[in-house]
């Protein structure tokens, strides 16, 4: 009997190992879950047991043992067993340690049927989530890699959007903590479906191949973003009506989707900082904060923090700033002493034009200030010296010490006679509607005019992410060079499956925008399109080729034969940045 009981303790502190184990290892992962573990070691703990209490040598052999204690166990591990009949079985007086085993023996047949009613109800939860599916199998559905931070705005977006829409939530945790049960419970409010199986898992067996399926994938991984994204473009890349968006900032990110969108599905990289510049850029016009000097408006910009956000919106203002009359003056202020040789290398043509003074090529002047801490003095001597500013930008990372910054902004400038825009990334959505409403005011209700920007529920809604209003009017852009109806196809293709041609003209429709408020004449319009692209493909990476020759172009390489003034272009050259400034909206 000793041994029995040996190999009972064993095998029960072997699977809880196990179990705990393996939900740090692969939490939130397919595979086996940690509770089937736990449940097959109790069951086997519950079995060992049994095999010396229904040992009977007068009347059963080995064989019909182990099927009465299997028998018995399955009653246990449903509440159906009579434990006075161990008591009664077990002399626990004879045995060493009588008291802590059958404590033990107790927490066993108490375990079994725990865990085993919480299989069950997890089993009809998961069939009552089908169910639901089934019954909307004719409606558009939506469905969401995980439940966090980013996916629950994004999903109530949706649902304002359509109310008969089937949203769907897979890898929902199984053992949750209060922050993971608030955001189950603000799923269910809007009448989403959690399920705690992965994405890529997921089954479609009944839904209408007429409504779409449209697939969010934002994990915090972006390695198991594109992973996931991956498996889907294999299951679902012949399937009409099918949209998917991944979440990814890295390069890798776009080549892969690139080299792999060639079905009916529709894919699209959501480059979440370069959207919320491009965004910010395109409502909130540049031209509109400037200074004086001479007969020039000075777009100065100062950026506060050089991480996704910065980085994406300097590159942004250094192309969309190509326009007469304005002259666009950026200055990055970042902690890290290798900002600026980071970004020369990512960018090196930029920085070896920066301050180009020749006509017909972008203009611009780019200044960093890397290795300065915003909590010093070397930070208040620095921007006492930035005394163009009319609009700044503070992303540090942190909600509280964007705010801070912000504030310290305001103390600094107005000391000097300066009173720029201050605009500072404010992630939380409460602290985004409280300050809005109320503003940032000191004891004297002196207002600090902070304006708030960023919040999770406008970065992560549908209309920001999917973006159809952007999209389409870049297609038109894009577009501007076909002149058949197979030239149009084509080129129609080649937007849908490159990013580099969506992006591009993403670009070019933005900086449209601002080429009409501004009532250009069409030949200089059509030099500051080029001049607009030369820093918009320098943002991207690319050089000179060194030849004005078509030949010399290598997109593999990033060099480009076009990146030059605009009076070295050719005549087909210079009639494509015609053809894009008459492009009707």
């Amino acid at each position: 009997m000793t041994s029995l009981f040996v190999l009972s303790v064993s095998i029960f502190l072997i699977s809880t190992i196990v179990a705990i184990a393996h939900n740090r290892l692969f939490k939130n992962k397919a595979g086996i879950k940690p509770i089937y573990i736990l449940i097959a070691g109790i069951f086997l703990s519950i079995f060992s047991i049994l095999l010396y209490v229904d040992f009977k040598p007068e009347t059963n052999g080995f064989r019909s043992t182990a099927l009465i204690a299997l028998f018995h166990s399955i009653q246990i591990m449903l509440l159906g067993y009579d434990f006075e009949f161990i008591q009664a079985k077990i002399t626990l007086a004879t045995v060493p340690y009588s008291d802590l085993l059958f404590s033990y023996i107790a927490l066993l047949f108490v375990l079994g049927p725990i865990y085993t009613f919480g299989f069950v109800l997890s089993f009809f939860q998961n069939i009552s989530a089908n169910i639901k599916c089934f019954l909307k199998r004719n409606c558009d559905i939506y469905i969401l890699s995980d439940l966090n931070s980013k996916t629950l705005p994004l999903a109530k977006s949706v649902r304002k959007k359509d109310k008969s829409a089937l949203i769907i939530f897979t890898n929902v945790f199984s053992n949750l903590n209060e922050q993971e049960y608030d955001l189950v419970e603000d799923a269910k409010s809007i009448n989403a479906i959690t399920f705690k199986k992965d994405i890529c898992d997921f089954k479609f067996l009944f839904h209408s191949k007429n409504s779409k399926i449209t697939f969010f994938i934002i994990a915090d991984d972006e390695s198991l973003n594109l992973d996931i994204s991956l498996n889907i473009i294999d299951k679902f890349n012949k399937r009409e009506k099918t949209e998917l968006y991944v979440f990814s900032t890295s390069n890798e990110g776009e080549l892969l989707l690139d080299s792999v969108d060639d079905g009916a599905m529709k894919v699209r990289r959501i480059n979440e900082n370069r959207s919320f510049a491009y965004s910010m850029i395109y409502n909130n016009p540049i031209t509109e904060q400037y200074t004086k000097q001479g007969e020039n408006k000075i777009i100065s910009t100062l950026i506060i923090g050089f991480g996704g956000y910065g980085t994406e919106i300097t590159k942004s203002l250094l192309w969309c700033g190509q326009l007469p009359g304005y002259y666009t003056e950026i200055n990055v202020i970042d902690k890290n002493p290798l900002t600026e040789t980071k970004f020369t290398a990512e960018c090196p043509e930029i920085m070896q034009l920066n301050n180009n003074k020749e006509d017909g090529e972008a203009k611009y002047s780019l200044n960093f200030y890397s290795g300065v801490d915003i909590t010093t003095n070397e930070f208040i001597e620095t921007i006492s010296k930035l005394r163009n500013t009319s609009i700044i930008y503070v992303s540090l990372g942190n909600d509280e010490l964007n705010i801070e910054t912000a504030i310290k902004l305001r103390i600094h400038f107005e000391r000097i006679g300066l009173f720029p825009v201050i605009r500072a990334i404010v992630y939380s959505d409460i602290k985004h509607k409280m300050l809005s409403e109320r503003s940032l005011r000191n004891f004297k209700y002196d207002d600090y005019k902070i304006e708030i920007i960023g919040n999770i529920s406008s970065r992560f809604s549908y209309d920001a992410i999917v973006n159809e209003e952007l999209e389409s009017l870049a297609l038109k852009f894009h577009l501007a060079w076909s002149n058949t109806p197979d030239e149009v196809q084509a080129a129609t293709k080649q937007f849908n499956e490159y990013e580099y041609f969506r992006n591009s003209s993403i670009a070019t429709a933005i900086h449209d925008k601002y080429r009409r408020l501004e009532n250009l004449p069409p030949e200089t319009a059509a030099i500051c399109e080029h001049m607009r692209w030369n820093a918009y493909m320098r943002t991207e990476g690319y050089v000179f080729s060194g030849s004005c020759e078509k030949s010399t172009r290598n997109d593999r390489a990033k060099m480009h034969n076009n990146m030059h003034r605009f009076g070295l272009l050719n005549d087909d050259d210079i009639n494509k940045d015609r053809r894009i400034i008459q492009t009707e909206k």
